[in-house]
């Protein structure tokens, strides 16, 4: 008798404390917690389960617990079952949860799954905004720092470039002597089909016309004045000597000559250098300014960059006299692994550690508000092997196939397809939902403060 009373008081302690739950909730909380939330607890306390046969288009890896949701209009993802059994010898069903809408005959099931990449890690740690709010954080520490860093590691650049140049300007005539039958066929080929066939003719055509326009008035000038100098008399009768038998010391034309080019010919052109140098540079600038000279010069810088056998003999090279160089490399680690360099080093770290910090933070978390949402779902994916595939609930979509198939399947079986759809993992849209609604929950939370 006694243990039916006890019965009868503790049905009725918990059917008030109940009720007390639900006048509170009715009257303490909002309308949108009150009408959404309190009538799916309802519905799964008292609500019927049902399981459905699954029928698989391809070999999917399905696994007992994977949960099926439901996208609901507002983009929401409901959990409204899970898998229920999977086994070789009969097949998998799907335990959906009196919340679920009953299955019809053009229902399906689309499976997901997690990529099992580092790939997939990455940008689940680092989405879009977190990475611009790194960007910027090391674009700060940089604008911030990098006068104090360049001044220290400075130095060390300058130290590492000489000792590497040097190296590689040691061992560089001998790798140009190993590959010298590669360099002649390249430059055979070059002559031919670049130098003869490409850059003479556009010489002729183009860039001729421009030096004879801009330096013809210079060189009548220039011939003028040289002209004046010229004393043909006395050329005349010491080429007439040189070239008589018999005389000795036949050197008198040259000599001429170079006293022509020393006391008269040198002068005048020094005198006229500048104007010289301005021709120059107006050739070049109207020779890059003509289309056709542009055209060409990228069609044979392109012709060269482009060339694989070039490409090939300059790699050979590099790893010859650099990469596959020992005296290359142990200068390298001499440099940037001795006193200066950890010194140096050692600052950098110094003036970027709250920035690291602060980035590290934005990718894992603070103490003071836990991990973050990706850390924790990659966290669960791989070392708790949680959230790694999961099945959509699509409603309508699928009509015009089960109906080719509705002759063979049972009325209660669901198709499940690879799903095709661009989906947010289901872990970090729980966390986008609560977000959303963060305000809401900010009232709620202070109503219930004392």
């Amino acid at each position: 008798m006694r243990r039916h009373v006890r019965v009868m008081v503790g049905l009725i302690a918990w059917g008030g404390g109940i009720a007390c739950a639900m006048f509170f909730a009715n009257n303490r909380l909002d309308n949108s917690f009150r009408h959404r939330v309190v009538p799916r607890l309802l519905q799964y306390a008292t609500g019927r389960r049902s399981s459905v046969a699954l029928s698989l288009t391809e070999s999917l890896d399905i696994r007992t617990g994977d949960p099926i949701f439901l996208v609901e209009d507002t983009g929401e993802l409901t959990q409204v079952g899970e898998i229920q059994h999977r086994s070789s010898q009969t097949a998998p069903t799907a335990l959906l949860y009196a919340s679920a809408p009953s299955p019809r005959a053009d229902d399906r099931l689309s499976w997901y799954a997690t990529p099992d990449s580092m790939a997939w890690v990455a940008s689940t740690l680092i989405p879009e905004a977190k990475r611009r709010a790194i960007n910027a954080e090391l674009q700060r520490a940089l604008a911030t720092h990098h006068d104090e860093i360049l001044k220290s590691l400075q130095p060390l650049v300058e130290r590492s470039m000489k000792q590497s140049l040097a190296i590689v300007e040691a061992e560089l005539p001998s790798a140009i002597q190993e590959h010298r039958e590669e360099i002649a066929t390249i430059t055979e080929q070059y002559q031919a089909e670049l130098i003869d066939k490409d850059v003479l003719p556009l010489v002729r055509r183009e860039i001729w016309p421009i030096v004879r326009r801009r330096s013809q008035p210079l060189v009548i000038a220039i011939g003028n004045e040289l002209w004046q100098k010229v004393s043909v008399w006395g050329f005349t009768w010491r080429f007439l000597y040189d070239k008589t038998p018999l005389v000795p010391r036949r050197t008198k034309f040259r000599k001429e000559f170079e006293r022509f080019v020393d006391k008269e010919a040198v002068p005048i052109l020094e005198r006229h250098s500048g104007k010289i140098v301005t021709v120059v540079q107006q050739v070049i600038r109207d020779a890059s300014a003509n289309p056709s000279v542009r055209a060409a010069a990228r069609q044979s810088v392109s012709k060269v960059l482009n060339d694989p056998a070039l490409r090939r003999l300059l790699w050979k090279i590099v790893q010859q006299t650099a990469v596959e160089n020992p005296k290359f490399r142990q200068a390298l680690q001499d440099t940037w692994t001795g006193p200066d360099a950890r010194d140096a080093l050692a600052a950098a770290s110094r003036r970027f550690e709250p920035t690291v910090r602060r980035i590290g933070e934005l990718v894992i978390g603070t103490r003071e508000k836990g991990i973050t949402p990706e850390f924790a779902a990659v966290l669960r994916n791989q070392i708790l092997g949680k959230d790694r595939r999961w099945l959509i609930l699509e409603q309508g979509e699928a009509e015009a196939i089960l109906q080719a198939h509705s002759t063979s399947l049972p009325s209660r079986t669901l198709t499940v397809v690879r799903g095709n759809r661009s989906l947010q993992h289901p872990f970090l849209a729980r966390f986008d939902t609560i977000n959303s609604s963060e305000s809401t929950a900010d009232s709620i939370l202070q109503d219930l403060a004392p």
